[in-house]
């Protein structure tokens, strides 16, 4: 689940990481080497997520920092009609993301389930159902995500 944070302490922690440099805050004296990262990415649209899912993969210590509540962007806030064009030309992790969004479906109602065969092969889906996907999928690469939940 990602990590919530009071807005001065999301604030330093975000400056901290982007620069690289400890400060003489108290905050940023109590990180270990252990918050450093090799990227950080600042917000979580669709493409920083999966920039962030493909630099783990590939070895890279990630950062995600977010002021959103929700991760994902347009897809997790109501956009669950992607307009795909040519489905076949998509692949790489795009089409392993749709994949996964299907494979939620059929694990919940069943792969013949109405609401398998209305994800179209998941490229429709429900805004839970794509940030669930992006959650479990940053959490399988090791990608740290840090958030501020708005009051």
């Amino acid at each position: 689940m990602p990590l919530s944070l009071p807005r001065r302490d999301f604030l330093v922690a975000g400056g901290t990481a982007l620069a690289g440099l400890a400060t003489n805050s108290v905050h940023a004296a109590q990180q270990s080497a252990d918050n450093l990262s090799d990227l950080v990415i600042w917000d979580s649209t669709p493409a920083g997520l999966v920039a962030a899912v493909a630099a783990a993969r590939g070895g890279l210590s990630v950062t995600v920092i977010t002021e959103d509540k929700h991760l994902g962007g347009l897809p997790t806030s109501g956009l669950g009609w992607t307009n795909a064009g040519q489905i076949p030309t998509i692949g790489g992790l795009t089409r392993e993301f749709h994949r996964r969004g299907l494979q939620y479906y059929e694990e919940k109602y069943g792969a013949d389930s109405q609401p398998a065969l209305d994800s179209k092969a998941g490229f429709r889906f429900e805004p839970h159902v794509a940030e669930r996907v992006y959650i479990d999928w940053l959490r399988e690469a090791g990608v740290r995500v840090v958030t501020e939940l708005l009051e």
